[in-house]
């Protein structure tokens, strides 16, 4: 996942300089192009290198004197200018790691070359900038290539990397040629963006890399590339087809362990240009194991599922797109997170929907969760928020590859907000024509985005009686009033379904914003329930549907109510205590005691069933005193008459 992370220094110097105009207009030369070497040496530990520039004047007067900018633990050893050594004063007047320098006067639109040779000590052990003899990472946002003070840095650049033969250099660029001679190992990289500070970041390890294709693997356990490159090769397949030819001609993936303590924030990875680090607690496994995932209820895809590969390789190959191509104003920094999460679960539902429904379920179940723990207002919440906000508008459809190629070709060259995103959602002229609600298209869905709240649909009934229109008192039938309240701030479609003995019947509907709607409905209905694009951002649902007679999920939901309250239940309900329970797992009986240690007064309103074969699974808010607590997750099983119920899960406890 992309990081705004920048040193405190490159805040400070970039203010100063930034703050001041008439340093703005005299003294910034752009970067045409770089070019050079760099060595490491673990021993020492050390890293040098020599660095030719080309710069160019684009002020409209000329220019006497450059800056370079660099890592205050870096030092400038030598300048020459077109192969004339220059003076220089290191942080005369501006601070450590600001070299000031004299030229011969540079005019407008005129070139010239600038060599630098440089040098950092080890060992330096600085979240994002390390430095030992096992390893090596350099984030490009911390400047650890001095350069000219620029408007900003966006050049391309061709570099050699040397290291000992058993290590490896990973770039943000491609390989064009590598040799080991003499104990020592040559890789040339050259940049296939001009974003240095996505492109420039260097990693150097005792790696083993594998090759694939143009795809490589750095470990330190081999095994772990046929899952890795069977995940690369079939998202790449979708993205290639749907979206054209990768932006990268490489990818780079490395699973290793640096001082990066940020990496992680909502999925297990990292992008940087072509890079993707992914976290080395990562189990990778294989095969997919997709029945056992598919078949439970359970919203969570394990950490050693390969699924979680997918997700989080979909997810970082998508910032090719979505931040390599498609940038976001940098206040809009979770809405483009959002956005590429979208595309990643997109992908995984081209190759399973099934897995696919999984993720949106469980965001939805951590929605509820944040929202009930007060944290609506996190970044967390914002980013599930937008993800599954964007499957109302898109999911069962094409039409998600089709907005991103349009976004594309509007605003490649510009930066956008959520509301490029509402204009050109509305805008897409989609070829769907089915009719099903799930593969509707509903623009409108995105104007939730912002909002940050759970909505909901609520449905209630009230019996009646059709009278003589003369003599009222008289009745012909009698017959159900069905009452539809929509909380959500929008008019959507839906679809509300009636269930008699012996048939079903479906009804387009469409609801308008904050209303409520009656339907009259005939007596011999035995449920109704209702559909709609929306059940992602809904706060419950339960109350989704009716059952006008008895439901066989009844005596489950009073026998639990009376197990948490200590109170009798029925003989065809038994609790279990298990043995050996999974750690993610809670027994009954610990949670009730647990439960009722800081409550007296307990009640859960139930709000959806999954039934697999013999097993099933509830879920539930927990309400404690009256207000709700957490929402939870129980387990069970049918064996023949009776129903047992065996675990449950609480992320409050």
């Amino acid at each position: 996942m992309q990081k705004k992370i920048l040193a405190s220094f490159c805040f400070t110097v970039l203010f100063f300089l930034q703050s001041c105009d008439d340093f703005l207009l005299k003294k910034t030369v752009s970067v045409e192009y770089l070019e050079g070497e760099i060595v490491f040496e673990p021993q020492d530990p050390s890293l040098s290198g020599t660095l030719t520039y080309q710069i160019k004047n684009k002020q409209p007067k000329p220019l006497s004197e450059i800056y370079f900018i660099s890592h205050y633990l870096l030092s400038i050893d030598s300048l020459s200018y077109n192969d004339d050594n220059l003076h220089f004063e290191q942080g005369v007047g501006f601070g450590s790691g600001i070299y000031h320098a004299k030229i011969p006067s540079l005019t407008n639109d005129e070139t010239a070359k600038v060599e630098v040779k440089f040098h950092i000590k080890g060992n330096i052990e600085e979240d994002r900038f390390l430095l030992a003899k096992e390893k090596c990472y350099m984030d490009a946002r911390k400047i650890w290539l001095p350069v000219p003070f620029a408007d900003e840095p966006k050049f391309f650049y061709s570099l050699q990397i040397k290291t000992p033969e058993e290590y490896y250099s990973v770039l943000g660029a491609k390989i064009t040629e590598e040799s080991v001679k003499n104990g020592k190992r040559t890789t040339s990289w050259e940049s296939e963006i001009d974003d240095v500070f996505l492109s420039g970041n260097l990693f150097i390890s005792k790696f083993q890399r594998i090759q694939n294709g143009s795809s490589y693997f750095y470990t330190h356990n081999p095994e772990e590339s046929k899952p890795i490159f069977e995940a690369y090769s079939k998202i790449l397949s979708i993205m290639t087809n749907h979206l054209g030819t990768y932006p990268f001609s490489q990818l780079h993936i490395i699973k290793e362990s640096f001082k990066n303590k940020d990496m992680e924030e909502f999925v297990d990875g990292e992008a940087m240009a072509n890079i993707i680090q992914i976290s080395p607690d990562l189990k990778i496994v294989t095969p997919l194991n997709e029945k056992s995932i598919e078949e439970s209820a359970i919203p969570e895809i394990p950490r050693d599922s390969a699924w979680k590969i997918y997700e989080t390789l979909s997810h970082e190959m998508s910032h090719a797109y979505i931040r390599g191509i498609l940038r976001f104003e940098e206040d809009n920094y979770m809405e483009s997170e959002s956005l590429t999460e979208y595309m990643g679960l997109y992908l995984i539902n081209q190759i399973n929907p099934l897995i696919y429904s999984k993720f949106i379920q469980r965001n939805r179940i951590e929605l509820i969760n944040l929202e009930l723990a007060g944290k609506r207002s996190t970044k967390q919440f914002q980013y599930l928020y937008g993800v599954n906000c964007l499957h109302t508008v898109f999911y069962g459809n094409q039409d998600y590859f089709n907005f991103l190629k349009d976004l594309i070709e509007k605003y490649s060259y510009t930066r956008i907000r959520v509301s490029e995103l509402i204009s050109t959602a509305l805008e897409l002229k989609t070829t769907n024509t089915q009719t099903n609600i799930e593969h509707l298209y509903f623009p409108y869905g995105l104007k939730l985005w912002g909002h940050y709240q759970l909505y909901d649909i609520r449905l209630s009934y009230s019996n009646v009686q059709v009278t003589n229109f003369i003599n009222k008192k008289k009745k012909i039938e009698d017959r159900k009033i069905v009452i539809i309240e929509n909380h959500f701030p929008l008019d959507f479609q839906s679809l509300l379904i009636g269930r008699h003995s012996d048939f079903k019947k479906s009804y387009w509907i469409e609801l308008q914003k904050n209303s409520v709607t009656n339907f009259l409905l005939d007596r011999e209905i035995s449920s109704v329930k209702i559909l709609s694009r929306l059940e992602a951002l809904e706060k419950n649902l339960q109350d989704n549907k009716i059952e006008f007679f008895s439901d066989k999920w009844d005596l489950l939901y009073s026998n639990i109510q009376n197990f948490y309250s200590r109170q009798n239940f029925s003989k065809d309900f038994t609790a279990q205590k298990l043995i050996n329970t999974p750690a993610n797992w809670t027994d009954l009986y610990s949670d009730r005691e647990r439960t009722l240690s800081i409550a007296s007064n307990i009640h859960f309103l139930f709000d959806a069933e999954h039934e697999n074969g013999d097993e099933f699974y509830l879920e539930a808010y927990k309400i404690l005193n009256e207000a709700p607590f957490s929402y939870i997750i129980f387990r069970g099983k049918r064996e023949k008459e009776k129903i047992k119920m065996l675990e449950m899960i609480d992320p409050a406890f």
